[in-house]
Formats: C-alpha cells, structure tokens, sequence
C-alpha cells in the first residue's frame, strides 16, 4: 500500500507539473489547434493518474521474478551447495524522496498496550480515507440528485420537443433510447445516465432555434461518450484530492469538453447558425442567472 502510495504521489507531481504548463500554453493551444485536442490530452493524463505503475515497473518486476524463480530451482538442483542470489538488475528510478522523519516509528499508547506506526503510514491511511470519502461524496450527491430528478420531474411528452429528439437522434445516428425530463430544480440542460440515457432540461419555455441547439449539444456529449468521460476525470480527482493542480486540471478539462461539444455541434455551420448557437448558450447563461 505505501508503495502504491508513492507511487500514486509521484505521479501526482508529475501530471500536476504538466497542467501548470498545459494552462499556461493555452492562449497558444488554442489559436493554433481545436479544443478537442486539448480534450484529450486531458484524458490521457485522468488515465495516467490512475495507473500508479508504469510499463517500466511492470516489466522490472516481471524481470525480477523470472530471475528469482530461476535462482530457486539452481539451489534446488545443487543440494548441499549454499548458492548466494545475485542481485537483479533492475532500473534506478528516483520516485519520491522521503524525509527520515516519516519512517521513524511513532509509538501510539493505548489501553494496556502500544502501537507503533510511521508518519508514512498514517499519511498513507489518511490519502485513503480522503479517497473514499471523495468517492462517497460524490455518489451520494450523484443518487439523490436523480432519485429527487425522477420522484419531482415529469418526462417530456410535448410533441414538438419529441419529433426534435428523434430527428437529432437520426441525424446523429445514435440508437440508444433517450428520455427527456422536465426538473424546475435544474441549473441548465444536462446529460445523465450511464445506462438509461436522460436529457434534463429546466421548466422553461424554448423557442424551437434554442431547443434545436440545446438538444443537439446533449445528444453530442451522448455520442462522444462524455458522461463516462467525467466519471473517469472525477475518479482521477478522487485518488489525487491532495493535490490542487488536479483540482484544477479536472476544471479545466470540463471546459474543454464543453468547447469541444461545441466545435462538434457547430461543424459544417454557416456563420447565421454559429451566431444563433452563441445566443442560444447566452440565452441558457442569462436564465441560470
């Protein structure tokens, strides 16, 4: 577990060194290449976050455990002959340095006995209890908000608002059944549902320009698989709380996958249906204010 700790923390460090610099090449980024690439980066960083061990590690342990395995059976071959292990070679890899103080043990009195335990490992049980907790949170949130959408809202069965799904869904090619539901609590149209697909849209009236670009952009993120996308940037977010660069970088990912819908939702448009998608998001803005 510590180990995996360090591990963990050093590539905690690392990916927050390149969110620093990632932000501040974004001015440049973004001139020259569209959002999604951005997009992406973003996500192959969220799954490196979540992968403590490295293909060099894995291999070095695979070496190192054909090697023993090898030197076991020559000291069983050779009864009688003391065969001394050679040391495996192995790749010198400087993770993190550690202070000796978090390696002395700490001597933790209690009823009739004591236990001993280090700094690193109380670091390493309370990294994951904020794990946990920050998973917990999240789910919770996650369950009652739809347990409350579903008991409170009221699935759409406008016709207009229907033959408009249906036509965006053919358009898309998309095949998965949508269920669209009208929640007065909603901040903004939204994407939920891993399983069953649900397009929220608050309790508002919708000319048919703004629910032709607000469905649209939902059905895109349902394309692009964005739902499950988030999960894993949360999840990355969840093992990496301590650090605030990944605070960040999960912030600024959700923008760029928001800009990147956008691209998607736009491509191919003239300049008269990007300026009514621009007002159609302002008009979304000014209705959550």
């Amino acid at each position: 577990m510590t180990n995996i700790f360090l591990s963990v923390l050093a590539g905690s460090i690392s990916v927050g060194l390149i969110t620093v610099m990632l932000i501040a090449l974004t001015p440049f980024i973004n001139k020259r290449y569209a959002a999604k690439w951005k997009y992406w980066i973003w996500l192959f960083l969220a799954v490196r976050l979540l992968l403590p061990f490295s293909g060099t590690d894995i291999r070095t342990a695979l070496q190192t455990l054909q090697q023993a395995k090898k030197q076991t059976t020559v000291q069983t071959q050779q009864s009688g002959t003391q065969v001394l292990p050679h040391e495996p070679a192995r790749l010198q890899r400087v993770m993190v340095e550690l202070p000796a103080q978090m390696t002395v043990p700490i001597t933790v009195p209690s009823k009739g006995n004591s236990i001993q335990t280090t700094l690193l490992t109380a670091t390493v049980m309370l990294w994951a209890a904020g794990a946990l907790c920050f998973i917990g949170f999240r789910l919770i949130s996650y369950m009652r908000y739809k347990r409350q959408l579903f008991r409170t809202g009221a699935v759409i069965k406008d016709h207009r608002i229907l033959c408009q799904l249906m036509q965006l869904k053919q358009e898309l090619a998309i095949k998965r059944s949508v269920v669209p539901i009208a929640y007065a609590d909603a901040a903004s149209p939204m994407m939920l549902g891993f399983f069953c697909a649900v397009i929220v849209l608050p309790d508002e009236e919708y000319s048919a320009e703004e629910l032709y670009f607000i469905l649209k952009h939902e059905l895109v993120h349902l394309k692009l698989g964005d739902v499950c996308l988030k999960l894993l940037l949360t999840t990355a977010n969840a093992v990496h709380w301590f650090n605030p660069l990944i605070w960040l970088m999960r912030k600024e990912a959700t923008v760029d996958m928001e800009l990147s819908c956008d691209e998607r939702v736009t491509q191919g448009a003239d300049y008269a249906q990007r300026k009514a998608y621009t007002e159609t998001l302002l008009s979304t803005i000014h209705k959550q204010c």
